[in-house]
């Protein structure tokens, strides 16, 4: 590539109103002047700085990948504990659940915490007596990285 020879980058819109971004390279008569594109490399050396820039960590988000009671199980006994796995590491102070029976009525819980050697693992006692019936636990979660989540599952104890 000769001195002066640079990619010209164009935002383009397309017929469907999807924006794309086409490159055209630009430079002295050197056999590859204007109208004879690189796309290919302009394309791949895209998709390589986005690689490289963007590794997906940054969008990662603390889902719910596991729990026990399991969701929508049936238990014989009351569990001492809930445990909820997550698919990121969590924050725990700004983590926890709220138990609430078949009434609506809150079950008490002791402060949640991390399993030694694995900040995935969110562990709560159950401190209140839990019944014969259906139980929801509301969760909410602060990954390390800084995004929160929040759902819902319910168990069954008994019957």
């Amino acid at each position: 590539m000769e001195e002066g020879a640079f990619l010209k980058f164009n935002l383009v819109v397309k017929a469907h109103g999807v924006p794309r971004l086409a490159g055209r390279f630009s430079g002295p008569a050197d056999g590859l002047g204007e109208g004879s594109p690189p796309m290919k490399t302009t394309t791949c050396t895209l998709a390589l700085l986005s690689c490289l820039l963007f590794d997906g960590s940054a969008s990662a988000h603390a889902h719910l990948r596991a729990e026990d009671p399991a969701a929508g199980g049936t238990v014989t006994a009351a569990p001492a504990a809930l445990s909820l796995t997550f698919s990121e590491g969590l924050e725990i102070k700004l983590s926890g659940v709220t138990l609430k029976g078949a009434d609506g009525n809150a079950v008490s819980t002791g402060a949640p915490s991390l399993s030694p050697g694995d900040d995935k693992l969110m562990t709560v006692p159950i401190t209140g007596q839990l019944g014969t019936g259906v139980y929801k636990v509301d969760w909410h979660a602060l990954a390390k990285d800084g995004h929160t989540t929040h759902g819902t599952y319910q168990f069954t104890v008994g019957h």
